[in-house]
């Protein structure tokens, strides 16, 4: 894996894929009760309150657009299973734990790559 990319997709999974908290608030909750719980400061990260990055934005297109399907599988798995462990993610993927971590690094240099023709 690369630390780098790793990050990268973590923050992404964080923005766009946030985990689901047991007792969430329905994503149509009032815009005001948000403001007043916050004192009126729109918190980023809370629903409503995201705020798009442009680094994200591209992943999210990479990941649900350009990936195989293989490596589009491992990322989400991976990155926007946040209820899982490790052992279980690699079960969910029907591989061995060689290839779960080789086909992850494949997708870690392939979102690299995409990212910096994007960047060009």
């Amino acid at each position: 894996m690369i630390a780098a990319m790793d990050a990268l997709l973590k923050d992404w999974a964080q923005e766009y894929h946030p985990p689901r908290q047991q007792e969430e608030e329905p994503r149509g909750q009032n815009m005001i009760a948000r403001l007043m719980e916050s004192k009126g400061v729109l918190i980023r990260g809370s629903p409503g309150g995201k705020v798009l990055t442009d680094r994200g934005y591209d992943i999210e297109l990479i990941v649900t657009r350009q990936l195989s399907e293989a490596l589009r599988f491992i990322v989400l798995e991976h990155y926007t299973n946040h209820d899982s462990l490790e052992e279980q993610k690699i079960a969910a993927c029907r591989i061995s734990r060689a290839t779960y971590y080789r086909r992850l690094h494949e997708a870690h240099l392939a979102i690299a790559q995409l990212l910096l023709e994007r960047a060009a």
